[in-house]
């Protein structure tokens, strides 16, 4: 039934807004779904970045502990007082400004197309990192925030990604036990690593696929990392020779 809701609402927001650009409404000359100008204000993580959680970082320190191929890396402050279960992560966007709208309408406005859009510019960006992997990985949402988003914005993006680049997604190959509140609406780090621990579960149908695979954990944000930790957390748990995390987004503290 959702899906239904979704499908109209697309097809009265296409009909009403035919070739115009999701951020300002103006219009484009051909297909897409950003402006040029609105294209160009969007801002790309570039430099020097952790390389464990993927965030712009201007202090190098020793390599400890990490299977990088360097000895010497870059690893920020936040990385270096918490420990992860995922390897590393690499995103695409600084989360901030129009990849933030963009973002919050694709999740919250019901603009679920806009998952071509992201998986495009991820295959364009980040295709030699994704081909390292065995399988792909969404981090799922509780089924209350499904049943009421009416999608899960980090699956639709995931199984296009694999699609375009040949590595098998294993949807729903994690799932959320119980319920907790959207971490956004959580007030610290602590807070945020008691309300997603012993949250995440393996589909138990995929114990024996990712024994001894290489999978990569696929997520929309990078804020914190706990929540990833934990979905990386449940696949190691269930013999998963590594887990890497690939974001849209990461937010700069």
């Amino acid at each position: 039934m959702a899906n239904n809701y979704l499908t109209i609402f697309s097809y009265f927001f296409d009909t009403l807004f035919p070739n115009r650009c999701q951020i300002c409404g103006a219009p484009l000359k051909s297909g897409g779904y950003i402006c040029n100008s609105c294209e160009l204000n969007i801002e790309y993580i570039k430099g020097n970045t952790c390389k464990r959680c993927g965030a712009p970082v201007s202090l190098k320190v020793q390599k400890s502990g990490l299977d990088l191929d360097s000895e010497n890396i870059w690893i920020c402050s936040n990385c270096r007082g918490f420990n992860f279960r995922f390897n590393i992560n690499e995103s695409l966007y600084v989360y901030s400004g129009i990849l933030r709208e963009l973002i919050h309408i694709y999740k919250f406005e019901k603009r679920w197309k806009l998952y071509k859009y992201f998986s495009e510019k991820i295959i364009e960006y980040k295709l030699e990192y994704i081909e390292k992997h065995d399988y792909i990985v969404a981090v799922p949402l509780s089924k209350s925030r499904l049943k009421k988003r009416g999608y899960n914005q980090s699956s639709l993006i995931a199984d296009e990604i694999s699609k375009r680049s040949g590595i098998k997604y294993l949807k729903n190959a994690i799932k959320r036990r119980g319920s907790s509140k959207p971490q956004s609406l959580t007030n610290s780090f602590k807070e945020r690593y008691i309300n997603m621990t012993d949250k995440i579960t393996l589909n138990h149908r995929y114990e024996d696929l990712i024994n001894n695979k290489n999978i990569l954990l696929f997520d929309d944000i990078l804020t914190t990392g706990i929540t990833a930790s934990e979905c990386a957390k449940a696949l190691y748990d269930n013999n998963a020779k590594s887990v890497n995390l690939l974001t849209i987004a990461r937010t700069l503290r």
